[in-house]
């Protein structure tokens, strides 16, 4: 933050990985969102770390309606956009 000259007053909230993935990394972030939010009484976004690389995708490639096929170390989905919201068509939940 102080590299960016970003204070806690600039943020309108905080986001951060709710999941999928492994969970000892996924509870460690929550613990910190969680602190940083009460010390800067900022409202918590959680955020799906599938969709999260999707939008990105989307963003960078101008995609409107992929179907995609997100392969990861802990899980393997196939995602599609349909009625307003992400649905997963299949999927595998790994063991990392």
């Amino acid at each position: 933050l102080d590299e960016a000259k970003i204070v806690p007053s600039h943020l309108e909230a905080l986001a951060y990985t709710k999941g999928p993935g492994m969970g000892a990394p996924l509870a460690s972030v929550g613990v910190v969102v969680r602190m940083l939010a009460a010390m800067w009484k900022k409202p918590i976004v959680p955020v799906n770390h599938c969709v999260a690389h999707i939008e990105m995708g989307r963003l960078v490639t101008g995609a409107t309606d992929p179907v995609v096929l997100y392969v990861s170390g802990g899980n393997t989905q196939v995602i599609a956009y349909s009625h307003n919201r992400y649905r997963i068509f299949g999927e595998t939940i790994d063991i990392a």
